[in-house]
This record gives structure tokens, C-alpha cells and sequence, in this order.
């Protein structure tokens, strides 16, 4: 009884040391390993999605803000010229009148923009030319004309984006 032992715990041992990789186990193994790289693959395409939609959202902000001041600009000037319509209506008494209230109207503009945005407006003869330049690098163009009934018409309208500071690249992957 004993060397039957004795046999049995040498063919155990024997076991244990073999290892023995079958079709099934080697394709678990691979299918295994391309589920571990796919998983990889996913978290990083996730966190880039993340990443793009975060600046996306951003300069959507970016783009709404410039917009707002930018309307608040032109409902000052449409204020000021309705105004004048309830009296006798003279174009050129009406160009006058905004560009008494430009001043007004550019720091109204300014602190709609926020913090770090400056307004500039020219008016020449009936046409009001503004800039406004935000803290983001962005740049709206506005012309109004004044017209002789006292109401305006805007001509331009032009949203440009200037870029101050050098863009990260190769970001998208933080390691995380």
C-alpha cells in the first residue's frame, strides 16, 4: 500500500509540473488578451471623447458670450433710436443722438463681454463700426446704418477667432 502511495504522490507530482496547453485553453488565452487591449482601447477613445467635448462646450460658451455683448450693443443703439421715433423723425438727428449715447452703450457692451473685453465704436456719419474683442481671442465686427426714418439696418456682422496662445498637442491621452 505504501509504494501504491508512493506512486500515486510521484504521478501528482509529475501533474503539477506539466503543463498542458490544449486548442481550447490557447484560444481562451488569445481571446482573453484581445479583450484586455480592447478594454485598453476603449478607456482611451472614451477619455478623448471627453476631452474634445469639454473644449467643444467651451468655445460654444466662448461663442454665445461674444454674441450676447454683441446684442447688447445693438439693443442699445435700437433703445436710442426708438427713442427718436417718438418724435419728429430725421435720420441725421437720430445718427446724432446714438452717437451722443456711444459711450454708454460701448461700456453697456463691455460688461456684458466680462472681464478682460474691450469695445471699440466709431461712428461716420450714419454708420456705427464696432469692435469687440473678448478675453478669449475672439473678435466681432458690427456695422449699423442709421436710416432716415430712424430705425437701422445691420450690415455686418462677422465673428473671427484669433488664436493668442499656442494649442496643447497630443493630449488627448493623459495616462489616467
Amino acid at each position: 500500500m505504501s509504494q501504491l502511495m508512493t506512486k500515486l504522490s510521484k504521478a501528482s507530482k509529475a501533474r503539477q509540473r506539466n503543463v498542458r496547453i490544449g486548442p481550447v485553453s490557447l484560444f481562451a488565452l488569445v481571446a482573453l488578451v484581445c479583450l484586455a487591449v480592447l478594454a485598453v482601447l476603449a478607456a482611451s477613445t472614451a477619455n478623448a471623447t471627453y476631452v474634445m467635448s469639454q473644449r467643444l462646450a467651451d468655445s460654444t460658451t466662448a461663442f454665445y458670450e461674444d454674441e450676447r455683448a454683441g446684442q447688447v450693443l445693438v439693443s442699445g443703439v435700437d433703445s436710442v433710436l426708438g427713442d427718436a421715433r417718438s418724435g419728429p423723425t430725421d435720420g441725421d438727428a437720430a445718427a446724432r443722438a446714438v452717437e451722443a449715447a456711444l459711450p454708454g452703450i460701448c461700456s453697456a457692451a463691455e460688461a456684458e463681454a466680462g472681464e478682460g473685453a474691450d469695445v471699440t465704436a466709431s461712428f461716420d456719419g450714419r454708420r456705427l463700426s464696432a469692435e469687440i474683442t473678448c478675453h478669449n481671442g475672439r473678435m466681432l465686427k458690427i456695422d449699423v446704418m442709421v436710416m432716415d426714418d430712424a430705425t437701422y439696418r445691420i450690415d455686418k456682422w462677422e465673428m473671427t477667432a484669433v488664436e493668442n496662445e499656442e494649442q496643447p498637442t497630443g493630449n488627448l491621452w493623459t495616462g489616467a
